[in-house]
């Protein structure tokens, strides 16, 4: 069950991403579930690896991994403002991961087309 509410919050988490406000009601029982889930995972160490690939072009794989530690839980927080922040932080690590899988890419295709620098041959910007 806390991994079908984990499926849920990586869900949330991507759909919040792609836009600037979301708004969603969730039932009692199973807002109970989800706060239970969160609240469990307080003070943990977070691991996510996303992979996939585009179905059009099966060589454009996607692989990112999310790795964080969640805050302890202050009893004194409500509810819904505790969930609120938890969401936040699996949205901005979600975010974080993206931006650096797109830096490492954008990496790996700059030195794969870097010229080859060749240590025998006179160096052209030190012609002094």
């Amino acid at each position: 069950m806390k991994k079908y509410i984990a499926v849920i919050i990586i869900g949330v988490c991507s759909v919040a991403y792609a836009i600037t406000t979301i708004t969603y009601n969730i039932g009692n029982e199973f807002g109970q579930e989800l706060l239970t889930a969160l609240i469990a995972q307080s003070d943990a160490h977070v691991t996510i690896e996303i992979r996939g690939h585009d179905p059009a072009d099966p060589s454009n794989d996607y692989d990112a991994r999310i790795d964080f530690r969640t805050p302890a839980h202050d009893p004194n927080v409500a509810p819904a403002v505790f969930v609120k922040k938890r969401i936040a932080l699996f949205t901005t690590a979600l975010k974080a991961a993206h931006d650096r899988k797109i830096r490492d890419d954008t990496l790996r295709e700059y030195y794969q087309n870097a010229p080859v620098i060749d240590v025998n041959l006179p160096d052209p910007n030190n012609m002094g």
